[in-house]
């Protein structure tokens, strides 16, 4: 059996990094996500666990240095909601979908754990797949 083998190589930001693992397990898992769901699913994951109600005012914020504490970038805080009520259906969505966790009794949540996201510093992503032709 011929099998064509193709490398590539990507130098990544932690941000990239995170966004290309929530892609690549919502592909593998067939789960449609939109890109406002990843920006959001993106934030969750770097600010671990937080309040619904505060991740919610951390979604439509329109000013980035209130976010700096989550993950210390301004271009990483745009808006991505306008309002806290599509901030929170979205979020009561992806916990449908299984994407995130709700815990405890203030209603917190974080990225599914079972995602197995690294958020190291210094991370090598090794995927390799394998399409077999039928014929």
């Amino acid at each position: 059996m011929k099998v064509k083998q193709t490398i590539k190589k990507y130098k990544l930001t932690k941000k990239e990094s995170i966004r290309i693992q929530i892609l690549m397990w919502c592909s593998l898992r067939n789960i449609q996500i939109t890109a406002s769901v990843l920006d959001m699913l993106t934030i969750l994951c770097l600010c671990n666990r937080v309040e619904i109600s505060k991740f919610c005012n951390i979604l439509i914020k329109e000013e980035p240095s209130s976010h700096r504490s989550f993950s210390g970038k301004e271009r990483d805080c745009k808006s991505i909601f306008s309002s806290i009520q599509s901030a929170r259906n979205t979020i009561l969505k992806a916990i449908e979908k299984g994407l995130i966790i709700r815990r405890g009794k203030k209603h917190e949540i974080e990225i599914n754990p079972s995602m197995l996201i690294q958020k190291d510093d210094n991370l090598l992503v090794n995927y390799q797949f394998l399409s077999l032709d039928s014929n």
